[in-house]
């Protein structure tokens, strides 16, 4: 069972590190679906590993209304990125908090896409891209808190 990380716990600011590959079909396969569930039953669009406690480099995203377009993203790197937006962004370990924070309306990201395992580039955009970078943040130790004022 999976438990919401929330401020001020200290691992919201540790880097998390690789998810391996090899553990793909035994460990985090099943994770990645854990993981879903949980965001969605917390109304989340958005959730890292670290969140749940987990420190490895995994996040699931789901920006569809209709709650059918799940994302499985491990060990991702932004390749491109383009198009600069700011945008008000919450966060289910920091409740009733919004912080204007800028992120990129479009990326290319090198990932492992956790439904099958495998590596490849994807390209994102709008909303699901801003979720992605904010979830992404929480793999380098890094909250929506750290941008205010900035």
């Amino acid at each position: 069972m999976l438990n919401l990380v929330k401020v001020p716990d200290k691992r919201l600011h540790m880097v998390s590190t690789p998810m391996e590959e090899n553990l793909y079909e035994t460990v985090y396969k099943n994770l990645f679906l854990e993981m879903l569930d949980f965001m969605y039953e917390n109304n989340g669009v958005g959730l890292a590993g670290v969140q749940v406690g987990i420190l490895k480099n995994i996040l699931v995203v789901d920006v569809s209304k209709k709650r059918n377009r799940p994302r499985f993203i491990a060990n991702p790197k932004i390749i491109t990125a383009k198009g600069e937006v700011v945008i008000e962004e919450g966060c289910l370990s920091i409740p009733d908090k919004q912080v204007k924070v800028k992120r990129f309306s479009d990326i290319l990201l090198e990932c492992i896409d956790g439904k099958i395992g495998k590596s490849g580039k994807f390209l994102f955009s709008g909303f699901e891209a801003i979720a992605i970078q904010h979830e992404m943040d929480h793999l380098v130790g890094k909250i929506i808190t750290d941008y205010e004022g900035k």
